[in-house]
């Protein structure tokens, strides 16, 4: 039980007990926009971001506030000193030029004078567990010279990081234990795709582990149906950036004429119909991982335009002047031969090289021995839970077909047989029949 605070308690105590209180908070957005809050009622200026550090190292805005209140956009990049930034960010202190056309930052002075800021204020937060680690950073502008800090007040202003950065942690901590069970309920439940213990999927599994904590570009080769998308998301699960966004789009699906403007975003008015200013599918991945599925599909100026994205980092909308720098991991599947693509002139080849750096094979099921009947086993058990049923398992015929069957449809197919077996099975075995599979023929290898 807490008391009440006192009605006359000082503004200064009274941000100190409400960011001290957001230790016990799991709201990572809370503790941002409490952070940003209570900064700017310390140092009184007009507006405040949040900028979240990537794992990459980028910048990223989560949240913009006006004094009083007002929610600011988070999407777009804001017109802000940079430099100021960059300066708190290397040397993990506070920045405060409460005249900052008269501050000791002097390479910040172009950019204080195009945005005619009058005071500018930087306030890095730091990580409890490693201190040289900055995981966000304050920023606050006023367009008039504000008032100078005394001693009291910018210590009052490193209490107040230390406070935030412990309850950032806290609550990252907390969404990624979520993740992780969630992740791991996926795999139980969802991702039936990637069991298997023959040698392809332990090197398979293998190759993933070994890469899923790079920021390389991925490949990922398979059959329709092999899980090709499973192991994307495994990636992004296994990465540093599986608390960011995972953004899938299938290139199929994508309008011709508007492919660039869906994945690189526009700008308002660039073309006939753009209304208002639009984040594309790239950009919305910002700290996370896009998926580009069936990549040869994208057609030959998308191609170029995600060639120099991936050897940037940066992007310009539809209609847009200025590069936008984007922090994107990304990975790309196909179940086409994507060398003989180039070679036939359909997919460029500088593309492909940029792409191939880290390839991944997924074996189709034919090739995966026994794991046929581990993947049937566990779609078997998860089906029969979810429809409330109970098979004492498969048939001598049904697990002899199975070995048999060459899969063509690879392992959505065996994953769709089970499921309809599951749902009109009529004994206490699923049979051959049941699964529309063909008896094995006598004598048939396993």
């Amino acid at each position: 039980m807490s008391a009440r605070l006192p009605d006359d308690l000082p503004a200064d105590l009274r941000n100190l007990v409400a960011v001290s209180g957001l230790l016990r908070s799991l709201d990572y957005e809370e503790v941002l926009r409490a952070a940003v809050r209570s900064v700017l009622e310390i140092v009184r200026a007009d507006r405040g971001f949040l900028f979240h550090m990537t794992a990459a190292g980028a910048l990223h805005v989560r949240v913009g506030m006006t004094a009083s209140g007002e929610t600011l956009p988070a999407t777009e990049t804001p017109d802000i000193s940079r430099t100021v930034v960059r300066r708190a960010t290397e040397e993990r202190r506070c920045i405060y030029l409460p005249d900052a056309s008269q501050g000791d930052v002097p390479e910040a002075a172009g950019s204080v004078a195009r945005l005619r800021i009058g005071a500018v204020l930087s306030l890095p937060i730091v990580s409890p567990r490693d201190p040289d680690r900055v995981i966000a950073v304050v920023y606050l502008d006023s367009a008039e010279p504000g008032r100078p800090l005394d001693a009291h007040r910018l210590a009052l202003l490193q209490v107040l990081a230390n406070l935030a950065g412990a309850a950032l942690d806290n609550a990252r901590l907390h969404a990624d234990t979520v993740r992780e069970n969630d992740r791991l309920a996926s795999t139980l439940q969802g991702r039936g795709l990637l069991v298997g213990e023959s040698d392809p999927m332990k090197t398979l599994f293998e190759s993933v582990r070994r890469v899923a904590g790079s920021s390389a570009s991925v490949l990922i080769c398979g059959e329709t149906g092999t899980g090709k998308e499973s192991v994307a998301r495994l990636l992004h699960d296994l990465s540093d950036r599986r608390t960011g966004p995972y953004v899938v789009v299938d290139c199929t699906t994508l309008p011709r004429e508007l492919v660039e403007s869906e994945l690189f975003g526009h700008e308002k008015g660039a073309f006939t119909g753009a209304a208002d200013t639009r984040v594309g599918l790239v950009e919305s991945a910002q700290g996370g991982t896009l998926l580009l599925d069936e990549i040869t599909e994208l057609p030959a100026e998308a191609q170029a335009k995600l060639l120099r994205f991936l050897q940037e980092g940066e992007l310009r909308r539809v209609g847009g002047r200025e590069p936008r720098r984007v922090d994107v991991r990304v990975v790309a599947a196909t179940n086409r031969d994507v060398a003989a693509e180039a070679a036939a002139g359909r997919f460029r080849n500088d593309l492909y090289f940029r792409l191939r750096v880290v390839t991944l094979r997924i074996p189709p099921l034919r090739e995966r021995g026994r794991d046929v009947l581990r993947l049937a086993a566990a779609f078997l058990d998860r089906d029969a839970r979810t429809e409330n049923r109970r098979f004492r398992g498969f048939s001598p015929d049904a697990t002899a077909a199975l070995q048999a069957h060459d899969w063509p449809g690879n392992v959505r197919d065996l994953e769709h047989r089970i499921r309809r077996a599951v749902l009109f099975a009529a004994g206490e075995e699923i049979t051959a029949a049941d699964l529309e599979l063909a008896p094995a023929a006598v004598g048939a290898p396993p």
